[in-house]
C-alpha cells in the first residue's frame, strides 16, 4: 500500500485518539477544579498545614494551575483535533 491509502486511516486514528484525549483532560479538570472551586476553606486549611502560605497565594496557585492545564487541555488536544477534522472534512 502507499502512503497516501493509510493517510486518511491514520489521520481518523489521531483524530479520534486526541477527542479521547480532550474529553478525559476537559472531565479530569472538572473533577479536580470543582471541588478546589466549592469547597476553597477546607482545601485552604489542608494545605497551608503541609505548606505555610497565605491565602490569598493559595488561592492564585490554585487559580493558575487550572489556567494553565486548562491552555494545556485546549492547546495539546482540542485544537490539533480541529485540525485534523477540518482535513478530513476537506476531503
Amino acid at each position: 500500500m502507499s502512503e497516501h491509502t493509510q493517510t486518511p486511516i491514520t489521520l481518523e486514528l489521531v483524530g479520534q485518539v486526541l477527542q479521547r484525549s480532550f474529553i478525559l483532560g476537559f472531565a479530569f479538570l472538572l473533577v479536580v477544579s470543582l471541588p478546589m472551586l466549592l469547597l476553597g476553606d477546607q482545601i485552604y486549611a489542608i494545605h497551608s498545614k503541609l505548606f505555610p502560605m497565605s491565602r490569598e497565594a493559595h488561592t492564585m496557585l490554585i487559580f493558575s494551575w487550572i489556567g494553565d492545564f486548562k491552555l494545556v487541555v485546549f492547546g495539546v488536544f482540542l485544537i490539533p483535533w480541529l485540525a485534523v477534522r477540518g482535513t478530513l472534512n476537506r476531503r
